[in-house]
């Protein structure tokens, strides 16, 4: 009779975490994004993943429709985290950028954070 491997159900949780972005972050990088348009109704999420080369972070595909146009238009936002996996910052949103906005400043990604709930302003880039 084969031997049967079984994965433990907390282990299997874990991988299947492991294969996809952060929820925790996706979940901001959504905020961020309702926060960026003008009417957050109109925002419908396509996917949700760790955006391509960048460290800790998430990009989200959306489609936005427009009343006053017959084509829904898509879009996407990159959000960056000061860090991932269980480190302390894995919930600071340090960077977004948007194919509409390009990369958010300084000053509006601190306007951003601000309406977002943030306490603090974002950490200065390192080398400044």
């Amino acid at each position: 009779m084969p031997r049967q491997y079984l994965i433990p159900l907390p282990a299997l949780a874990l991988m299947l975490v492991a294969c996809g972005p952060d929820l925790g972050q996706a979940r901001l990088c959504e905020r961020a994004l309702l926060k960026l348009v003008d009417d957050p109704k109109s925002i419908e999420i396509i996917t949700r993943e760790e955006a391509p080369g960048k460290a800790a972070s998430v990009r989200l595909a959306y489609m936005q429709t427009d009343s006053n146009k017959p084509v829904a238009t898509k879009g996407w936002i990159v959000c960056r985290f000061d860090g991932g996996g269980s480190t302390l910052g894995r919930l600071e949103l340090v960077g977004v950028e948007t194919n509409s906005l390009g990369k958010l400043r300084i000053v509006a990604l601190a306007h951003l954070r601000r309406q977002m709930g943030y306490r603090r302003p974002p950490p200065e880039p390192a080398g400044r």
